[in-house]
């Protein structure tokens, strides 16, 4: 009679262990699979993704919970906003990533050429943009024409009797020159902005 009582102990003891076991497994299981990182992503990284900025600390993704300043320079706002180290701002897209180092990345991990992300800026900068209005842009000056940003191909003559030049040179109509700077701005009227569209003074 004791030796069935401890057989039918010992075979309830191993079954209870085995279940322990097994349910312990399936829980690091799907703890694993939460935590998994986009490829790419590495500790000080932050990604755009379904709308909210995303940071990788201690290999977790977590909600950002304050603007950061990578090692180039470049900030990352809460927003998705990227401020560059030369000042000019883009705006994240669902599944872009900037490493530690500043670096940015599309949504498979690859790392963006240049001309990529002059394109995301040059987006930006005609948010700001209405049709008329030139700028000057890496050098060049830009102008909107049908919503669309491109080249200037003509001396313009404006409202105010400013004048234009392709090479970046305002002509004012008191006979004074201006040369446009790097994100400066003019609308149809000859009214000259900044680089966050605020209004400047012409004689600066």
């Amino acid at each position: 009679m004791k030796k069935t009582f401890l057989i039918l102990a010992a075979t309830i003891c191993f079954v209870s262990c085995n279940d322990s076991g097994t349910k312990d497994s399936s829980t690091t299981e799907t703890t694993t699979d939460n935590t998994m990182a986009p490829t790419g992503m590495t500790d000080g990284g932050v990604m755009m993704k379904d709308g909210k900025m995303m940071m990788m600390n201690d290999g977790k993704m977590k909600m950002m919970d304050k603007d950061m300043t990578m090692t180039n320079g470049s900030k990352v706002m809460m927003n998705g906003e990227m401020m560059h180290s030369d000042g000019s701002k883009m705006m994240l897209n669902d599944g872009m990533m900037v490493d530690a180092s500043g670096n940015m990345m599309d949504a498979d991990g690859k790392m963006m050429p240049d001309n990529k992300i002059s394109d995301n800026k040059m987006s930006s900068d005609m948010g700001m943009m209405k049709n008329g209005m030139m700028m000057m842009k890496d050098g060049k000056m830009m102008m909107m024409k049908d919503d669309k940003m491109m080249p200037m191909d003509k001396d313009m003559m404006m409202g105010n009797g400013n004048k234009m030049m392709m090479d970046g040179n305002m002509m004012m109509k008191d006979g004074k020159k201006m040369m446009m700077k790097e994100g400066m701005m003019m609308d149809a009227e000859g009214k000259v902005m900044d680089k966050d569209g605020k209004m400047m003074d012409e004689k600066m």
